[in-house]
This record gives C-alpha cells, sequence and structure tokens, in this order.
C-alpha cells in the first residue's frame, strides 16, 4: 500500500510518521492493516519511505520508518491538462486517468456551454474533491508526486496564463 502524507507527518529525527483522518480510516478500516504489516508512504517531492505501522490508535496510527524505497521517475515534460468541466464526474475521470499517464496539472475551465456554476465555497469543495481524486490515482499508478488541480475558471483565464 502507498500513502502520500503532508510533510508535517513526517518526523524524520525520530524516523516516525503519525496517520491520521481520511488516510487513516484508508488505511484501518478499509484495508484492514494491522500492526507490523508495511506501507510505502510518499511526501510529495518525489522521495519515498519504506515503513511498518507500528501503533494504529483510534484516531491515528504510528508508523516506524524503516529506509528509503526506490521510486518511479516523474515524467520529464510538464504537461499541463486543461478540461472544461462536464456533466457528472466526467472531470473526475480525465484527472483520474490523466494522473495515471503523467500528467503534472489539471485545469478545470469553465466555457460558454458549460453547465457548472457554483459559489465560491462550493467551487473549492468541488476543487478539493478533485484533488482527492488525482492523490487517489496517483497512489494506485505508483507515482512519486500528486499533480495540482487548480479551480475552475473562465476560458479567457487559461489564455492569458497560456501568455
Amino acid at each position: 500500500m502507498r500513502l502520500f502524507l503532508p510533510p508535517s507527518a513526517f518526523d524524520h529525527s525520530v524516523r516516525t510518521a503519525i496517520i491520521e483522518g481520511a488516510d487513516f480510516h484508508h488505511l484501518v478500516n478499509v484495508m484492514r492493516m494491522r500492526e507490523g504489516e508495511e506501507i510505502v508512504l510518499l511526501d510529495g517531492d518525489g522521495r519515498a519511505f519504506s515503513a511498518l505501522l507500528d501503533t494504529p490508535g483510534k484516531r491515528f496510527a504510528l508508523v516506524r520508518i524503516t529506509g528509503e524505497s526506490p521510486t518511479l521517475s516523474e515524467p520529464s515534460l510538464y504537461v499541463a491538462v486543461a478540461q472544461a468541466v462536464g456533466k457528472g464526474d466526467k472531470l473526475e475521470q480525465v484527472i483520474q486517468h490523466g494522473t495515471e499517464v503523467g500528467a503534472s496539472e489539471f485545469i478545470p475551465l469553465v466555457t460558454e456551454r458549460t453547465t457548472f456554476r457554483l459559489s465560491a465555497v462550493a467551487g473549492e469543495e468541488k476543487r478539493e474533491r478533485w484533488q482527492r481524486v488525482a492523490k487517489g490515482a496517483a497512489e494506485q499508478c505508483g507515482r512519486c508526486r500528486v499533480p495540482g488541480v487548480r479551480a475552475a475558471f473562465p476560458f479567457s483565464g487559461l489564455l492569458a496564463l497560456a501568455a
């Protein structure tokens, strides 16, 4: 099992990390991992660490880092995928499959014919959901970095960004 953790979760001085929140739930309740099982932790900056599940608690798990783990290299070409937001989960599929083939960033677009119209708060929640999809796809396919997902913005903004 591979997990991306934020840098704040690592304590390299004592070679441990803490897994909490949705990652903890997935590790303990979905995957049913137990003490002593091995996982690979990724820091999002291209480094991977072998670790053993040490102490699963009620809300967090402590893992003991046993060493660095080899990683696959990221694509040398930076690819940003700009995609109009469609109905349903179509953009989630684009993010998932784009991550699997090496995309570096996703830019959701609101175009003239897009039906996607959300408030700033709902739009940020949607962006966070898309970012979780990218994280899950990166963990699943063995990437060592999670592609970024920008907030949705108009097509004219894409033209300005490209300049």
